[in-house]
């Protein structure tokens, strides 16, 4: 059944929307994939506020254009069916997951991402951003990287007074044995 041109519309006014509010877009081939599939992959998704939808082309590059950043974009390098991994609270945590699900999935494909800076990735730079660590990862190696000076004071502080209560030990011990 062929999609009418309000239909059209609709999906590009959506898809524009879409895009303002993305910290990263992420394009897959999901061709090989059942429907079971798409629906847990979209499951996965959706528990880390990530939405997942198939487009067109065609619509795409209108919703592009009609996004001031993203006009300069050339997405004639992506053929055939098309999904978008839409990352609205995290800049890699999309790609992190679509990569994921990929290990498990062969059928699913990484072609690319988009930025919200309007910078197009290739599948290798996104798959790249994709084994970043996650922002959570990266606060807890930080505070690791903080607290570990203060444990080291902490221990060398703590060795002082352990050595000094073994001498004191000893002594007292010499005392009571003589």
């Amino acid at each position: 059944m062929a999609i009418t041109r309000a239909e059209k519309e609709k999906s590009i006014e959506r898809l524009t929307n879409d895009l303002a509010g993305v910290k990263i877009a992420v394009l897959t081939d999901y061709r090989g994939l059942n429907t079971t599939e798409l629906e847990e992959l979209r499951e996965v998704l959706r528990k880390n506020f990530v939405e997942y939808r198939i487009t067109k082309n065609t619509l795409l590059k209108l919703a592009l254009k009609n996004n001031p950043q993203f006009k300069n974009i050339d997405l004639n390098t992506f053929t055939g069916p098309l999904a978008i991994a839409f990352g609205k609270t995290d800049e890699i945590m999309a790609a992190k997951l679509i990569q994921d699900y990929a290990k498990t999935h062969e059928a699913l494909e990484i072609i690319g991402g988009i930025t919200n800076q309007g910078v197009l990735l290739n599948a290798a730079e996104t798959k790249a951003l994709a084994a970043l660590p996650t922002k959570d990862q990266l606060k807890g190696q930080l505070v690791g990287v903080l607290v570990a000076p203060i444990v080291g004071l902490v221990n060398i502080v703590n060795a002082n007074l352990r050595s000094l209560i073994n001498a004191l030990n000893a002594v007292a011990q010499a005392t009571t044995v003589n």
